[in-house]
């Protein structure tokens, strides 16, 4: 087995800026560099932090371009876009691009506003040679038109940035999702099968998301899942056809789009409410509210009982939990919406570690086509209980994982 290396090590490794961009004209001037004029072997820095926009000149197609940019604006001149092109050779010329803006959080600020097309080419690429990558590792990159031609699959990669795309000319891309990163690609519309070459990867642990606001004016629900099952959606750069292992969440058209995400699991199921003990399924014995599937994963460390809920995200680190009613059963529900699940973690290491315990039934039921499948995690320590029931939807397959415990 290869080990799939993540591109945002392999990238930021590799682009090290020994020319540095003076913020007094375009882009494409080599006297508006302090050691000439950026290149695969001299890759440039932009770190304007005065909020100037600075743009490309009237030059559109650039080659070799080695670009960093770490603050300030950069721009298209007249809404003649960018385009990115490799191939001047058929080895290994190509265009790398970096956003990392880290002061960028709020994206109050466009690192990139290109308001015409932005294109990543490379004619070469049968030949071997290395196709563009335009990344978005932090910051706030707005295209209204991106190009990813043939023949040569240019790469996108996604870390904490936010890239909004008006729409897509063509889709010959391949769009990862970093781990650990919590980005966004949007696209404003998707229609007709413009999109449809583009591979989408998730590398474990990555939070990030890719929404289609609309699809030719109505919802993306059925493209994402037509396209999971096509087989352009993988996970560490395997293809991965079960809709089980992603998060299809749909709020209709023009609304706030069709997004898609990874499934949590242990590595990413981040605490945002703690449980402080008695009855898990009332609001006011959770720091911030009951636990849900969308953005407000709980913590449980304390004694409490519960009958189950629907939709949540839990992991327990200590305390037990006595099931409440029904004969001491625990139902975990999904499907309060189409893609929600319910998740539970049991990663106790203490030396009780006893988190659960019910002579009763555990029920993990996920009852709407198309959603995810509910998950317990068994990481560490012990749970008892009669009887274990899955039911519902066939394609919401439950999901059983065991570590230590």
């Amino acid at each position: 087995m290869t080990a799939f290396v993540s591109s945002a090590v392999l990238l930021q490794a590799a682009l090290t800026p020994t020319t540095t961009y003076d913020g007094s004209g375009p882009l494409t001037d080599a006297a508006n560099w302090d050691n000439g004029l950026w290149s695969n072997s001299n890759p440039g820095l932009v770190a304007t932090t005065d909020g100037g926009s600075q743009d490309f000149g009237s030059t559109a197609w650039v080659y070799s371009f080695q670009v960093r940019q770490t603050g300030g604006t950069i721009t298209d001149t007249a809404d003649a876009g960018i385009a990115l092109r490799g191939g001047a050779d058929n080895t290994t010329d190509n265009c790398t691009f970096e956003i990392d803006d880290a002061s960028n959080t709020g994206f109050g600020t466009k690192n990139l506003d290109i308001s015409g097309q932005l294109t990543l080419w490379n004619q070469y690429q049968p030949n071997g040679s290395t196709g563009n990558i335009f990344s978005v590792l932090n910051g706030y990159a707005d295209v209204a038109i991106l190009a990813g031609t043939n023949p040569a699959n240019s790469t996108i990669n996604i870390l904490n940035g936010k890239l909004d795309v008006g729409s897509v000319s063509n889709g010959n891309l391949t769009v990862n999702m970093l781990a650990t990163g919590t980005g966004e690609f949007n696209l404003a519309d998707q229609s007709g099968a413009l999109l449809d070459p583009m591979v989408l990867n998730f590398e474990t642990g990555s939070l990030a998301s890719f929404t289609i606001a609309s699809n030719g004016g109505a919802s993306a629900q059925g493209y994402w899942e037509a396209k999971i099952a096509a087989g352009y959606v993988e996970i560490d750069g395997g293809v991965v056809t079960r809709l089980a292992a992603f998060i299809i969440q749909d709020a209709g058209a023009l609304g706030t789009g069709t997004t898609l995400s990874l499934l949590p699991s242990s590595s990413n199921l981040t605490t945002t409410t703690t449980f402080t003990g008695g009855d898990v399924n009332s609001a006011g014995n959770w720091t911030n509210s009951k636990p849900t599937s969308t953005g407000n994963p709980g913590l449980i460390n304390a004694n409490g009982w519960w009958a189950g809920g629907t939709d949540y995200h839990v992991r327990m680190a200590g305390g037990s939990i006595t099931p409440t009613g029904g004969g001491g059963n625990l139902s975990m529900s999904g499907g309060a919406a189409s893609g929600t699940a319910s998740i539970l973690e049991i990663d106790d290491t203490g030396a009780t570690p006893l988190v659960y315990n019910g002579a009763g039934q555990i029920t993990m039921w996920n009852g709407v086509a198309g959603s995810t499948g509910n998950e317990l995690w068994m990481l560490n320590g012990e749970i008892t209980f009669g009887k274990l029931n899955t039911t519902g939807n066939s394609a919401a397959v439950a999901r059983i994982n065991i570590l230590n415990g």
